[in-house]
């Protein structure tokens, strides 16, 4: 399914990446219009093009197919993979974007909660919570005895749903575990960024050992973190 996005997010930082600097204008203009048909026909940053893909050659001005493949393994930050049917005359391009929950994940329903929260809190005359994300602990007085009566944060429930990890959301003692093995990470923001990984990354994403995978993921999210302290 295709993100169905609205808008592909050029951010100023383009002009300070030393590869984009290296391209002419016109390969420029093609890796950014190849950034917005992604936005509005991929999923996640990553899109399968089939041969001979005339709508897209056209789009980026090139003759043909071949010369549509010359054009996209020459940007940065671009994965080209080509795959081939058994008769060896259907082709198509797998297309991935690095980085694309980093630069292009859409944010704005997670802030505008977080912005009505702030406010309900200060209308009570609550202190504003430290973290953006609560996990229920071991010894937290929002922890049932029942794994039945247990709920996991809104925010995090509603990322896993849109993700492979879904399972793991009535996992009670992996997200205790993990909210006392990575206080700083944002585990909604992560889960997201997993599982556009595994989308570009569908040879080496995790067949089973989702919890594994996550565990891992989420260890290295909080070490980040704690080197930027």
């Amino acid at each position: 399914m295709a993100d169905q996005g609205i808008w592909f997010k050029l951010h100023c930082s383009a002009l300070d990446d030393p590869d984009l600097d290296n391209l002419d204008i016109a390969n420029f203009g093609r890796w950014a219009k190849l950034g917005a048909y992604i936005k509005r026909q991929g999923t996640d940053g990553v899109l399968t093009v089939n041969a001979p893909a005339r709508a897209l050659c056209g789009m980026l001005q090139v003759d043909n197919f071949d010369a549509l493949k010359r054009s996209i393994i020459e940007l940065p930050h671009v994965h080209v993979e080509e795959m081939k049917e058994r008769n060896g005359q259907d082709r198509s391009l797998l297309i991935s974007f690095s980085n694309w929950a980093k630069y292009q994940g859409d944010y704005s329903s997670y802030r505008t909660a977080r912005y009505r929260q702030r406010e309900r809190i200060k209308r009570r005359g609550e202190e504003t919570r430290s973290r953006r994300d609560k996990i229920p602990s071991p010894t937290s007085p929002q922890t049932s005895s029942s794994d039945q009566d247990w709920k996991l944060g809104p925010t995090i429930h509603a990322a896993l749903t849109r993700t492979r990890f879904v399972a793991l959301a009535t996992d009670r003692r992996f997200w205790q575990a993990q909210a006392l093995a990575c206080p700083l990470t944002d585990f909604s923001r992560e889960v997201v960024k997993a599982e556009a990984w595994c989308s570009a990354n569908p040879a080496r994403a995790p067949k089973t050992s989702h919890r594994r995978f996550l565990a891992n993921w989420f260890a290295k999210a909080q070490a980040d973190a704690e080197e930027r302290q």
